[in-house]
């Protein structure tokens, strides 16, 4: 009996093992096609990781089939450049060099989350602590809670809260009495110039901000990754037609 199911269970990989290494290779391939082209090949990128160790266990229990197992194991081996991206190992010292700029990006997801029974405000101030620890030179955040100042104090606390001099909220209206969720840029380093990414073709909103780096300036994008989904978003950001 436990043979018959060991027999049905290795037919059953061996049938959705071809099914594996489709969702493998697109997902090998999604950084490279257009989800508005093609958008099969974005979901089966966001699933790589998943896809990748899954074709790993099948290629271990298919190790006593030579053809299965050799086939799977080319396209794992092929697949592990793009899964490492995925994972960072502490190899190296974290701390910068003296040429080197720290960016870092956070979706804090309107301060949702975090610290349960706090307020807004102290939810923001655990945002500005955590990002304060990090020391970054750069930040981008994405679904940053704002009102105007005359609702609420976010303005305040988020300038003298983060410790960065130097800021660029996405617009909002200031009579707006509800809260509105935007992309916030801020920086060490003098903001020049600044303005809306916007594509007619796409929803893809966001923002751009050009900082005055020691040695010279360099445009910072901040970028909504699922703004393909938030079709309202461009309403929030008001986007001016560069």
């Amino acid at each position: 009996m436990i043979k018959k199911f060991r027999n049905i269970f290795i037919v059953l990989v061996k049938i959705s093992a071809p099914v594996l290494i489709v969702a493998l290779v697109l997902g090998l391939i999604s950084p490279h096609v257009n989800p508005y082209h093609f958008l099969i090949a974005a979901f089966f990128g966001l699933a790589y990781p998943v896809i990748w160790i899954l074709c790993l266990i099948w290629t271990l229990l298919l190790i006593g089939n030579r053809k299965w197992f050799l086939l799977l194991l080319i396209f794992v081996i092929a697949g592990t450049p793009m899964m490492l991206r995925h994972f960072t190992l502490p190899l190296k010292n974290s701390e910068k060099g003296q040429d080197e700029y720290r960016i870092a990006s956070y979706n804090v997801h309107g301060f949702a989350g975090l610290g349960a029974g706090k307020s807004s405000y102290e939810r923001q101030k655990l945002v500005h602590d955590f990002v304060n620890g990090l020391n970054p030179d750069v930040v981008c955040m994405q679904e940053y809670p704002m009102k105007s100042r005359k609702h609420a104090l976010y303005i305040d606390h988020l300038n003298y809260g983060l410790n960065l001099s130097y800021k660029h909220l996405s617009e909002f209206d200031p009579d707006f009495k509800g809260t509105t969720y935007t992309f916030m840029t801020a920086s060490k380093y003098p903001v020049i110039q600044q303005g809306t990414v916007f594509t007619m073709e796409s929803d893809i909103c966001g923002i751009f901000s050009d900082i005055q780096f020691p040695e010279g300036i360099i445009r910072v994008y901040n970028i909504h990754l699922q703004s393909v989904k938030l079709l309202n978003e461009k309403k929030l950001l008001r986007p001016q037609r560069n």
